[in-house]
């Protein structure tokens, strides 16, 4: 048998197993998203919190759950996700709270400007990728809100997993490169303590204050710069009412905690459409029995503020502190 038989024959083979194996391999994502769930839910259960917060950076640079234990007499637990927005917050209450069983008396969403009725917003790239892991086979809510939209990370992916029945963005192989990663560099040191180290190096209480993480990439919606658009309460414009609904079925008291950001915290002239906003977003938050609580912006001195509008680590259990008596009666008083 002649060379360039022999390597075609080997070519072939390659074709077949790549063929062949890799979707099977890809399925295993179901697996291990599943897994992943389980486990947030089981934590929750086993936590059983009266006190449940749920939010992004704005939520876990801001309150030590120990110290918020503490001072409030209650337990407390944090569904926190850097870079999180409306998406993730609505999957988070349909997908692990409502499975995991508890009743928490409070639950208590940090939001930022316009992210509650921005619902596009951190759905792309990795972001994307994590809201998968959040997802169960069938989301009509997030096909309706999302799926039309320009930019919507579901759409070729609904494509793939449909003919595939496996997600695109294969999770299990990337775990799979990042372990290999850590396996060839630093050898003298474990796994685990190279994971912690990095998770502890691109932590944002560990990065440069003279970089602004808020302000990277565009920020077409408008999230930071204050300019969101008309608010409405209709069902497919946002995550927001149903977030609602969810906690109307887990009966559980639902607030929504609003950070001020950094023109809002400064006395800055805020434009008219967004006074109207949130003026708006506060009236429907009565209408649906929602408590609106506020971040107290002049009772932050300034040197407790680290990366744009996160709170330093050295000062976050007095943040915590001030946040507990800014609520605590709010809080009492829906009981």
């Amino acid at each position: 048998m002649g060379y360039a038989v022999v390597c075609r024959l080997i070519q072939l083979a390659l074709f077949l197993v790549i063929t062949v194996t890799v979707p099977l391999l890809l399925r295993l994502e179901e697996v291990y998203t599943a897994q992943y769930k389980d486990g947030m839910a089981n934590d929750l259960r086993r936590e059983n919190p009266e006190i449940l917060l749920i939010g992004n950076s704005m939520l876990y640079t801001r309150i030590d759950v120990d110290e918020l234990e503490k001072i409030s007499g209650k337990r407390v637990s944090m569904l926190a996700k850097g870079g999180s927005a409306s998406a993730c917050w609505y999957l988070l209450m349909k997908n692990i709270v409502a499975p995991s069983g508890i009743q928490p008396e409070q639950v208590i969403i940090f939001f930022r400007s316009s992210i509650l009725t921005s619902p596009a917003y951190r759905t792309g790239g990795h972001y994307g990728d994590y809201l998968k892991k959040l997802q169960e086979k069938e989301e009509p809510v997030i096909n309706q809100i999302l799926a039309s939209r320009p930019k919507s990370p579901f759409g070729l992916s609904s494509i793939i997993q449909a003919i595939y029945k496996i997600d695109s963005q294969p999770r299990t192989i990337q775990s799979g490169i990042h372990d290999l990663a850590l396996d060839i560099t630093k050898i003298d040191l474990t796994k685990k303590t190279r994971k912690e180290g990095m998770n502890t190096r691109f932590n944002v209480d560990n990065l440069r204050h003279d970089l602004t993480l808020e302000k990277s990439g565009s920020d077409p919606l408008g999230i930071t710069s204050n300019k969101p658009k008309k608010f409405t309460p209709a069902q497919d414009s946002s995550f927001l009412p149903h977030i609602i609904d969810l906690a109307d079925t887990l009966n559980t008291n639902l607030s929504f905690y609003q950070v001020k950001n950094t023109l809002e915290r400064t006395n800055h002239p805020l434009q008219e459409n967004y006074i109207n906003y949130l003026r708006d977003l506060k009236n429907y938050m009565q209408s649906r029995n929602v408590l609106d609580l506020e971040e107290s912006g002049k009772d932050i001195p300034n040197d407790w503020f680290a990366e744009g509008d996160h709170i330093s680590k050295d000062h976050r259990i007095e943040y915590t502190r001030l946040f507990w008596n800014n609520i605590k009666d709010s809080l009492l008083a829906t009981k």
